[in-house]
């Protein structure tokens, strides 16, 4: 992926090659998985729920598209919650919370922007 101002160069040594990607301010970006990116973006904004997409592209040496989706991939996750404000690292109970309403059926409750709701319950008495 092309980063504005960003140039690339392959490396060649005996039988290994290795590409990088260089930001024009000497940063070094090095391409990682989705996975690696996300674990990342996790740990930054467990230590400082501050950040912002910006701040986040900059400390991870990515483009604010890559974060966004990173992000994504966190919050139907359920590890992280997105709000007018930013992101925000769940809790174990909310992880643990979400998960339980998404995928097991007999959960008498959902959750609905951050809301849990009481799922209406068929009527079982005999008239």
């Amino acid at each position: 992926m092309y980063i504005p101002g960003s140039f690339r160069i392959n490396i060649t040594i005996g039988p290994y090659r290795v590409a990088k990607t260089f930001i024009h301010d000497a940063a070094e970006c090095v391409r990682v998985k989705e996975q690696d990116l996300d674990w990342k973006l996790y740990h930054i904004l467990a230590a400082d729920p501050s950040k912002g997409e910006e701040e986040l592209a900059a400390i991870a040496c990515v483009s604010p598209d890559q974060i966004r989706s990173s992000m994504d991939r966190l919050v139907l996750a359920s590890l992280v919650e997105r709000s007018d404000a930013g992101y925000r690292v769940l809790s174990i109970q909310e992880m643990l919370l979400r998960c339980q309403a998404r995928h097991d059926k007999s959960c008498p409750f959902f959750l609905e922007n951050g809301v849990l709701k009481m799922k209406s319950m068929p009527d079982t008495s005999d008239e």
